[in-house]
This record gives structure tokens, sequence and C-alpha cells, in this order.
């Protein structure tokens, strides 16, 4: 079973080696940071038990409030291996009390509604798809079949209009499809080829409400080439003042490492916002690349930057 309490040390020790390789974050030191900057003395031979899995330390309300307070997660999360969404305060733990999903869910969400196209892929489709289906409640039992399908659990497997009956007793589906002979018994080893041909007909029914439903330039607008490339130069052009920005930095960090004694609050300031810088880089490089990719299929233009910063 994973250890989260062990979990966060070592995340955070890492964090910090990154920004120094000489840092050390051991159960020592989350002690000493635990009294001084929330003001929770934690023993250290109760820490090291901690870690070590032993069922005879007492998981109290000082030491949840103390790792809550230092790490900012929640305390459910810590004691409950259930629990996927760790952060106590901030957007996604409003989402997921909300809805239920996990912090890897709503990241992969909100990345579907911040992308366009990557390596071809057009995130923008997925998040559209999603929002035509659970725009109504009743169309979600898309996702139990695909859910039985997956994990082959039929024990509660609920009613599907014509394509699906209740189960009785766990080692047996009752299904009723009519192309797979209407009110059967079929062994649980057979019932997969069942759920997925209900999914299927799921499929034909979204395909012929998509037909009916969507507008007739549905595909059709596509982007001007020039407008294009006036979004690839401006992106460019943010990507060269991100890339001065990373730079000088860079140089404050060099400058401060060589400073005696170090200050270290600082320099993590400084690594956190270089490490910000690269990531904005990274998006803006990104976004180059969707443009340019969307360019080269619509328009089949390849697109190349010359050394004087000029649209090819």
């Amino acid at each position: 079973m994973e250890n989260r309490f062990k979990l966060l040390r070592e995340e955070e020790e890492a964090r910090r080696k990154d920004i120094n390789p000489k840092a050390k974050f051991g159960q020592k030191e989350l002690c000493e940071e635990l009294e001084k900057t929330c003001g929770f003395y934690i023993k250290l031979s109760k820490l090291k038990k901690l870690e070590a899995g032993h069922l005879d330390v007492k998981i109290d309300e000082e030491l949840l409030l103390a790792y809550k307070k230092f790490f900012g997660v929640s305390t459910d999360w810590l004691i409950d291996i259930s629990v996927e969404t760790r952060q106590v305060v901030g957007n996604n733990a409003m989402v997921s009390s909300i809805t239920g999903l996990t912090d890897n869910a709503i990241n992969t969400l909100s990345l579907l509604k911040s992308k366009k196209y990557v390596n071809g892929n057009h995130f923008g489709y997925a998040l559209h798809t999603l929002n035509m289906i659970l725009d109504n409640y009743e169309n979600t039992n898309l996702f139990e079949l695909i859910y039985h399908y997956l994990f082959g659990d039929y024990t509660e497997m609920g009613h599907y209009d014509e394509y699906g009956q209740s189960v009785y007793d766990g080692s047996q589906v009752f299904v009723s499809d009519r192309f797979l002979a209407n009110q059967m018994e079929i062994n649980t080893e057979y019932v997969d080829a069942a759920v997925l041909h209900m999914i299927t007909k799921q499929l034909d029914y979204w395909k012929d409400y998509v037909k009916e439903k969507r507008p007739t330039n549905y595909g059709k607008l596509l982007p001007e080439k020039n407008t294009l490339l006036k979004q690839i130069e401006d992106k460019e052009h943010n990507k060269d003042e991100l890339q001065e920005k990373l730079q000088w930095l860079y140089s404050l960090m060099e400058a401060e490492t060589k400073k005696t004694p170090v200050n270290t609050e600082r320099l993590i300031e400084l690594a956190e916002s270089y490490r910000s810088m690269e990531s904005a880089i990274e998006l803006t490089q990104r976004s180059i690349d969707e443009f340019a990719y969307t360019l080269k299929e619509i328009y089949h233009y390849d697109y190349e930057r010359t050394d004087a910063n000029e649209i090819t």
C-alpha cells in the first residue's frame, strides 16, 4: 500500500534537489520545518515509524494538520487510499469536490481545453464529444457499458433498453439482445461480446444524432493561411521575449549560488520562476507547432523560420 506521508517528503526532497543537487530533506529536516513553519512539533521517532508503515503509530489531529498545512494536501487524501485528489485548496480541489474527478482527470480536461493541435491530435474534438454526451444524464450509460466491458464487472449491470437486462447472481448475466439470441442466458466468459455490441449500438445512435443535428457548414470553417502565418509570427516573437527573460533568470540564479551564505529561499524562488518560464516557452512552442501542423494539413505548406525571424 502506498505510504503517502513518505511520498510527500520524497517528492519535496526531489523538488529541492532539482534546484540544488546538494539539498537534503530527510525525516529530520521535515520535523524541523514542520515545527519552524507550521508550529507543529512531531517527534522524529514517530515520523520514522510513520514512514516505515508501523501500525502502532497514532495518526492524530496534530499530525494530519501539520502535513495539511505544510504540503497543502487534504487530510482525507492522507489517510484514505481511495481518495485520489490531494489538493485541499485551489481549482482542482473545488472541481473534485463537485464532480468526483481525480487530479489526473481534471488536468487532462484542462489540457483538452487549452490545446488545439499536438502531434496531429485535435484535442477540441475530444472535448466537444464529452460535452455532447454529458449534456444529458441519460447519455452516460455509454460510460457504464464501457466500464463493464473494460473491467469485466457484471455483478450490478443495469437495464439498457432492448440491449441488456439485469444480473441475477453474478456468475451469469441475463442479456437481451436480438443479435445474440433474445432472452438467453450467456456465461460471463461470453458476455463481453454482448456488451461490446451494446457499445457499438450506442455509438451508432450517436452517429445518427450527429448527422441529424450538426450544422451544414460543419468542418468547413477553416482558418485562412495568412491568419495562421500571422499567429505563428506573433508566437515566435513571444517566445523570443520569454527566452530573454529565461537567460536573465539564469544569470540571477548563477549569481545567487556564488553568494556566501546562499539564500536558499531566494534561490528556490528564482528556480520556481525559471521553471515557470521554461513551461511558458514550451507551451508557446507547442502553439507554433500546432499552427504549423494546421498549415501543413490544410494548405500543404511547410513552415520554416528564417534567421531574420521572417515567415517563409
